[in-house]
Formats: C-alpha cells, sequence, structure tokens
C-alpha cells in the first residue's frame, strides 16, 4: 500500500465517523451506528500511531458537540454519553488486542469500558430525577402487564383465579429483576462488550489478513479456587438470608454463576468444535438450544454451571497439562479455513 492510499484511507476513516456520530446524534444514539462507530474506531486504534487514533476521536468529539450547539442543549454528560458510548469500547478493545495477547485481559478491559459506559447513562437516567428500574424496567413491565390483561379480561380466556396467579407470578418477576438488577446490569454489559469486541477482532483479521493471538472461546477455563468461592458463597447465603448484606451476596452469586455457565459453554464449544462445522454455524445452534433449554429444559442451565465447576477442579479438556503457547489459542484450523 502506498503513502498516497494510506492517507487517502486515513481520510475515509475520519469522515466515516464523523457522518456515524452525526447520525449518532440525529437519530437519538441509534445502537447500530454505535457498533459501526466501534468497529472502525477499534481497527484505527490497532493499525494507526497513537497520534491518528486521536485525531479521530477528537473529531467525533467535535461532531457531537456541535450537534449539540445547533440543537442548544450543551449538556456535558450527555456529550460525555455520546461520546463514549461511540469511541470508548472500540477504543479500548483495539489497543488491547495491540499490546496484550491475554484473552481475559481483552475482554476483561472491554467489560469494564462497556460497564462505565453504562454507569454513565445511568447516572444521566438518575439525575433526571428518574428511579434506575422503574425507568428500565418496571414501567415497561408494567405497561404490558396491563395490556396482557385488558386482552384477557376481554377475551374472557382465563378465569378469576387464573388471571391472579398469573398477576402473582408477575410480582415474583418484578421483585427478583429489581433485586438482581445490579448483576443483570454488569451481566448484560459483559454480553454487550464481548459481541463488540469480538466484532473488532474480526475486523482486523480481516484487513490486516492474519489470526490475532488471543485465547479460543473453546479453551476459557476458570480458576480451581473459582468453583470454591462458588461453593462457600451459596453456604454463606444460607447462613445470612435475612442479612443486610443478603442482596449483595445474592448479586456476586449470579455473577459468578455466569461465569461458570460461561465457561460450561465453552466445554460443550470445545467437543462440539470436533464436529468442523462453522463457529458462525455454532453460535446460532447455541442461542437457539440455549433459548429453548431456558423455556423448556431449565435443567440444563444449571447442568452447564456445574460442567464448569467440575472442569475448573478437574481440568476435563486437559488445557493446563499442554502448556500451550498464547500464540497457539486460536481458533482450530477447521475455523481458519472457512
Amino acid at each position: 500500500m502506498t503513502k498516497t492510499d494510506n492517507i487517502f484511507i486515513r481520510i475515509a476513516e475520519a469522515v466515516l465517523l464523523c457522518i456515524i456520530a452525526y447520525f449518532y446524534s440525529v437519530t437519538g444514539n441509534f445502537p447500530l451506528f454505535s457498533i459501526f462507530s466501534t468497529v472502525i474506531i477499534g481497527a484505527v486504534a490497532y493499525r494507526r500511531h497513537y497520534l491518528v487514533t486521536l485525531l479521530d476521536c477528537s473529531l467525533v468529539l467535535a461532531v457531537i458537540v456541535c450537534m449539540a450547539v445547533i440543537n442548544m442543549n450543551v449538556d456535558i454528560l450527555t456529550v460525555l454519553i455520546e461520546f463514549c458510548g461511540l469511541i470508548f469500547v472500540g477504543l479500548v478493545s483495539g489497543l488491547a488486542l495491540k499490546y496484550n495477547k491475554n484473552f481475559f485481559t481483552h475482554v476483561s478491559v472491554s467489560s469494564f469500558a462497556e460497564i462505565a459506559v453504562t454507569i454513565l447513562a445511568l447516572m444521566y437516567v438518575k439525575r433526571g430525577g428518574n428511579d434506575i428500574f422503574e425507568y428500565y424496567v418496571g414501567s415497561p413491565m408494567k405497561m404490558y402487564t396491563n395490556l396482557i390483561n385488558q386482552a384477557v379480561n376481554q377475551s374472557g380466556a382465563y378465569t378469576a383465579e387464573t388471571a391472579k396467579m398469573i398477576n402473582e407470578l408477575i410480582d415474583m418477576l418484578y421483585s427478583m429483576l429489581k433485586m438482581f438488577m445490579p448483576s443483570l446490569i454488569i451481566i448484560c454489559s459483559v454480553i454487550s462488550a464481548y459481541f463488540k469486541y469480538i466484532l473488532v477482532k474480526k475486523i482486523i483479521e480481516f484487513t490486516e489478513k492474519k489470526k490475532l493471538c488471543a485465547t479460543a472461546f473453546s479453551n476459557l477455563k476458570l480458576n480451581e479456587k473459582t468453583s470454591v468461592a462458588l461453593i462457600v458463597l451459596i453456604l454463606l447465603l444460607f447462613i445470612m438470608q435475612k442479612s443486610i448484606l443478603s442482596d449483595a451476596l445474592s448479586n456476586i452469586l449470579v455473577l459468578m454463576l455466569f461465569a461458570h455457565f460461561i465457561c460450561g459453554v465453552s466445554v460443550l464449544d470445545f467437543y462440539f468444535k470436533k464436529t468442523r462445522l462453522w463457529w458462525g454455524i455454532r453460535l446460532i445452534i447455541y442461542a437457539a438450544v440455549l433459548t429453548l433449554s431456558s423455556m423448556f429444559a431449565s435443567f440444563l442451565l444449571p447442568a452447564l454451571v456445574l460442567v464448569g465447576m467440575i472442569d475448573s477442579r478437574c481440568d476435563i479438556r486437559k488445557i493446563e497439562t499442554q502448556n500451550l503457547p498464547p500464540d497457539k489459542f486460536f481458533d482450530n484450523k477447521e475455523d481458519n479455513e472457512k
């Protein structure tokens, strides 16, 4: 690639980021534009000099500020939320892939970046005098519940006793969601960050035509002490059921169960990978199976948690005994060939 080509590509990247920032502000933070900017700024942070990356970030900030001035709504927190929503996760992911080879570090820093953006958004809602749970969960849930109740009452499909039982179940779900909201926010942020990180990684691999050094999903493994910590936490919850710390311990338990569940899916992927199916097809199958299992075969979810716990203790896949260097933790050869 010539120097002229590099200049044109840099200009094109900067212009595209400015256009995305413009439409992001106009459409009211439409998530799709955020994903596009995350991928572009991640690729820029990985391939370009840090001054080029800084210039692109400055252009995005300038567009957001100009749009705020035009709309006569120059609010520092709003500008910061839009700016971070557009570039922060992508910037962190690109720099992590550039300077670090540890998969856990990549996902961790990307997750912290996404959580920081989420916290900023929650602060904005809180500053407006709104209850965060009611704003995002409670009010929509009550609205849909009222609509369903009206439809059921008008159709006459259910008796009063059945409707009462359904309302009680909805109230129970409402209470559970409210109690576990901190852990749910973290889990959703981690899932979102992982999705954006994978997009950034795939785009960089495509543009650079090389495989980046990162642990494959099928090689994820928790430390053996985490399973002990999970058991201790469950015992503490039984002992301190009505303690002031019970809600905090419950949220920590949900996060640890989620981590073991992911590692259980990783074990499943390790063996399923030997079928030589493309990773995209495997991902679709996992999503379909997990959706169905949560609805009709809920016993599969704790089963995968148990598999993750056993693997952390017994190393079912013998990952630790292989002593593979970091650059061998790629997706399998069949994935590369696809």
